[in-house]
């Protein structure tokens, strides 16, 4: 994600945010507005005891609708082992697509082994294709299988890209901006 070189001022929601380990290393990096979801309003208290996130967000991510945010607010969604049996599955992608504003970036990492143990996660790599093909989403990285994720067990690294807004109404000179830009500070 650092390597992204995003302004610092993009706006990140953390999703399955728990305790608040990966928001605590993105704000390391001075990324300040910084969200975090749970459904366990325990993990997200003991995220707010040490102030990591700007909002404490209590949700489950299912299907469209499920996550109390509007659209397009965010310009990057990341989890770390939040994609899993019984938290986020494959099929929650298009809701989480719809609170990404176009041109952002979600980014995950989870357990590698769940596409061989859940039919819904062995349903993850076409889900990610079907985006694609309808032109809801880029996948940009993944998967990237990688050693020593959770209790050494492998984790897999999937970045797809909102696909950005290109609409035949505008003319060249009225797309929306890309505030995607590098910051070069």
């Amino acid at each position: 994600f650092i390597k992204l070189g995003l302004n610092r001022n993009v706006t990140i929601l953390d999703l399955a945010a728990g305790t608040g380990l990966l928001g605590a290393e993105v704000g390391k990096h001075g990324y300040e507005n910084v969200d975090g979801l749970d459904s366990s309003l325990g993990m997200l208290g003991q995220a707010r005891k040490q102030s990591i996130y700007r909002d404490y967000i209590v949700a489950m991510v299912e299907g469209l609708g499920s996550i109390p945010i509007n659209d397009e607010t965010y310009d990057v969604v990341m989890s770390s082992n939040g994609f899993a049996p019984g938290q986020i599955y494959p099929h929650a992608i298009p809701e989480i697509l719809r609170v990404m504003r176009p041109g952002g970036y979600l980014l995950w990492t989870m357990r590698e082994g769940y596409q061989q143990r859940s039919q819904k996660f062995a349903l993850l790599d076409a889900e990610i294709k079907d985006l694609a093909n309808t032109g809801s989403a880029e996948l940009v990285v993944g998967p990237v299988v990688f050693d020593n994720f959770v209790l050494e067990h492998p984790g897999k690294f999937y970045m797809l890209r909102k696909t950005p807004r290109h609409h035949v109404a505008y003319t060249q000179e009225e797309q929306p901006i890309d505030n995607h830009a590098p910051n070069h500070q």
